[in-house]
């Protein structure tokens, strides 16, 4: 593996370690106020967030209005379900 890869429905690092939201987040430069696409076939589809929190394990963000969707109030985010990208606002 050269970065983070998902397994099983986790994220892990090189070594086949869990890598926890924030970790993700950390590992893949993604920081307060960026913007990430993600889709969860068969579930919930496409979703777009904004990160409002990196902790040391957990991420808070919101949903973005985005294809039909409205918006919501920030929560906590598990980054699990989806593979992420960041994308412009």
């Amino acid at each position: 593996m050269s970065g983070p890869e998902r397994v099983d429905g986790r994220w892990v690092d090189e070594a086949g370690d869990r890598i926890s939201d924030a970790g993700l987040c950390r590992r893949m430069g993604w920081v307060v106020g960026t913007v990430l696409e993600g889709d969860e076939p068969g579930c919930c589809g496409l979703d777009r967030i904004v990160l409002t929190a990196v902790g040391e394990q957990c991420v808070l963000a919101r949903r973005l209005a985005f294809r039909g969707k409205k918006p919501d109030a920030e929560s906590l985010w598990t980054l699990d379900a989806r593979h992420w990208r960041e994308v412009k606002p």
